[in-house]
């Protein structure tokens, strides 16, 4: 379905931060890195909880002489914008439901996603207990196995505006599950270099070149080795992929 017109209105499935209705208060701290405050402060969520959270920047490596051997930046408001926080869950959802609620947003608890069908003006999607809704533009926020993308091809609405004749959006989607899976992938090398880090120095010495994680930017003070992480740009990425595609086509 193109999108040719503002949207009057947009579903999102899913909580985000297991938004539950339920009696039970989550108590866990979440860590939040700027990527992530980044999209909060776009909503004025950050400006409301800010005050209330732990700032931290970077987490320093020692040796058994009180010496610095590495450095890792959850945040920098120098380098990316916003220094990271550590905030209580329940803080956070309770901010995002008043807002939702100061704004009349509906939250609909108890709904899992079976179906979704891609309408000429709308996307309408059925739940398990026998309920159907439609939009114009259904958001997937519903985690790492989201029904969302089993049941609909689309990921990335960024691309959305930039598609032709000549770089269509199966071919697009390609690019950006692809992309997303490579991230995903370092990520997940970079959280198990981080806890090879963690080991006994007897332990490390075992260990092959390159599977402890190294910040290469320690000398120069500035923390750049994170970039990638924290300060994505997926418009310029979206732009080049379709460039990519109508180069080949």
């Amino acid at each position: 379905m193109p999108l040719t017109a503002p949207l009057s209105h947009v579903a999102i499935i899913g909580g985000g931060l297991a938004v539950r209705n339920s009696p039970f208060q989550p108590g866990a701290l979440h860590l939040l890195s700027p990527n992530a405050l980044r999209v909060l402060d776009t909503v004025h969520v950050l400006e409301r909880v800010k005050k209330l959270s732990f700032h931290i920047d970077v987490l320093a490596f020692k040796d058994d002489h009180d010496k610095t051997t590495d450095e890792y930046y959850f945040g920098s408001e120098t380098l990316y914008g916003y220094s990271a926080i550590r905030t209580m869950r329940k803080l956070l959802l309770d901010e995002m439901k008043i807002m939702l609620r100061e704004r009349n947003i509906p939250i609909h608890f108890d709904h899992r996603l079976i179906a979704i069908t891609d309408g000429p003006d709308q996307v309408e999607f059925t739940f398990e207990n026998g309920l159907t809704a439609s939009a114009p533009l259904l958001i997937g926020a519903d985690g790492i196995h989201s029904s969302v993308r089993k049941t609909s091809c689309l990921s990335l609405a960024t691309l959305l505006s930039k598609l032709s004749d000549k770089a269509t959006l199966d071919k697009a989607v390609v690019k950006w599950q692809t992309y997303r899976q490579e991230r995903i992938n370092k990520v997940l090398e970079l959280i198990k270099q981080m806890n090879a880090k963690r080991l006994p120095e007897a332990e490390r010495v075992k260990l092959p070149p390159g599977a402890i994680w190294v910040d290469q930017s320690l000398t120069r003070g500035d923390g750049g080795e994170l970039r990638w992480l924290y300060e994505p740009d997926l418009v310029t990425d979206a732009a080049t992929w379709v460039q990519e595609l109508e180069n080949d086509a």
